[in-house]
């Protein structure tokens, strides 16, 4: 079997006030911290409908963008009570594996710290996004991804149907402004041709939506059967991966039972779930004393 690992690409949390005022303050000592460690800048961005201006923070590490913190205001109904105004902070942290050591190391510590801060403060946070990653050290045209268990009223694209970008292939067929409507999507790509490698390197992904942990929260069974929705598949030859595409392609109406038919097991990658749920612990169980540990790095 080809080597690969497992990694969390991208995380995305929320911090819920009921007061402007609440998350004014928190929002404040937040960037006052986070500048301790890292460059911070802020753009302001103006809403072309409402013509509010929201401020957006970055979080840079020489040079390099490594996060964003924004801030915002939604409003919930309940049906015999009032509308109320909730008022939340945003952090999200995109490009957690770059493959480019410092900057890798960096987004990592930068999301740690984060989480350690808001935990030592005893303030709440649920995430939002989540983007789970297998990066497999093969070329693209030698790894193939299929949906196995399909989601109802969810269109696919088909193994062989032509798609808009050569070196990314998108499992669902869902226009980019519906995305945000759904609970995951998944996509393959040649990290690689992305990042510029000169080895082979190519990564599923798998990315969790709001929608997904309103429902789930962060539950690592829930997120360990969305990634069992999908056989990520490495074939030696593509003579082989052709023709297990053709396989799968001449069934009507294919169903869970006829994966051991066509033989998708003996290709299979798994996710890491142990690795995942680990992640998971740490962000919601660091504080800020673990950075006093000398090596943190191998708490982390």
């Amino acid at each position: 079997m080809q080597p690969y690992n497992t990694i969390i690409d991208t995380v995305k949390i929320q911090l819920d006030f009921t007061t402007q005022e609440q998350q004014h303050d928190v929002h404040s000592k937040i960037i006052d911290y986070i500048s301790k460690s890292y460059f911070v800048n802020y753009k302001d961005f103006t809403n072309e409908i409402s013509r509010q201006t929201n401020r957006v923070f970055f979080i840079y590490y020489h040079g390099t963008y490594i996060a964003s913190i924004t801030t915002g205001i939604y409003t919930t109904y309940y049906r015999h009570n009032r509308p109320k105004n909730n008022y939340y902070i945003s952090i999200k942290l995109a490009g957690l594996m770059r493959y480019n050591q410092a900057i890798d190391n960096a987004s990592s510590d930068c999301l740690f710290r984060l989480c350690a801060f808001i935990n030592s403060n005893n303030l709440v946070f649920k995430i939002t996004q989540l983007d789970i990653a297998i990066d497999i050290y093969a070329k693209f045209n030698n790894v193939l991804v299929v949906c196995t268990k399909r989601t109802p009223n969810t269109q696919y694209y088909s193994l062989s149907e032509q798609q808009k970008f050569e070196q990314t292939r998108y499992v669902e067929n869902i226009a980019y402004d519906r995305l945000h409507k759904v609970s995951k999507h998944a996509y393959t790509y040649d990290k690689a041709y992305k990042e510029k490698l000169d080895y082979d390197l190519t990564r599923f992904e798998l990315s969790l939506s709001p929608k997904f942990f309103h429902k789930n929260n962060a539950d690592i069974n829930e997120i360990a059967k969305a990634l069992d929705r999908y056989h990520v598949m490495y074939f030696p030859t593509i003579k082989e991966k052709l023709n297990k595409m053709t396989e799968y392609e001449s069934f009507t109406n294919f169903r869970v039972r006829d994966v051991k038919k066509i033989g998708f097991e003996a290709y299979r990658i798994y996710p890491d779930l142990v690795y995942i749920d680990e992640f998971l612990y740490w962000m919601f169980n660091i504080e800020l004393w673990h950075f006093d540990i000398e090596d943190v790095e191998t708490v982390l």
